[in-house]
């Protein structure tokens, strides 16, 4: 019975040992897998990249390439455009509100002249 007892601790224990190192080995493989690879990247950049830089002729580094000169000359034609466009639809804009504001002015001003007010008499006799 005692040693029913020892022996069902003793599995306890080494199950619960194992959940913990299995908890630790889960958590530490991407860390270490992503410390390789940033390891594996930095030796590559030291060794080939550097050289191959150090062999170039530094000037080229500075120029600038071709196909960004013209992407940024299309984002900036681009950018003219709807600049250009927002501007008409700004100019279309105020003058619809100008036509507006002034039609709405002037009928306003019609129904308000057209109006004339005469004093209504009331009969005192018929007020109950």
């Amino acid at each position: 019975m005692k040693n029913k007892r020892q022996i069902l601790t003793i599995r306890n224990a080494v199950d619960s040992y194992m959940k913990i190192v299995s908890n630790q080995v889960k958590d530490l493989v991407p860390k270490c897998v992503v410390k390789i690879l940033l390891n594996s990247c930095k030796d590559f950049i030291q060794s080939d990249l550097l050289s191959e830089l150090y062999n170039n002729n530094l000037a080229n580094l500075i120029l600038e390439n071709v196909e960004e000169v013209n992407q940024r000359e299309e984002k900036r034609r681009l950018y003219g455009a709807c600049r250009d466009t927002l501007k008409v639809f700004d100019d279309i804009y105020i003058t619809l509100f100008n036509t507006l504001f002034k039609t709405v002015n002037n009928a306003y001003k019609d129904v308000t002249t057209n109006t004339t007010t005469t004093p209504t008499t009331t009969n005192p006799a018929t007020m109950k």
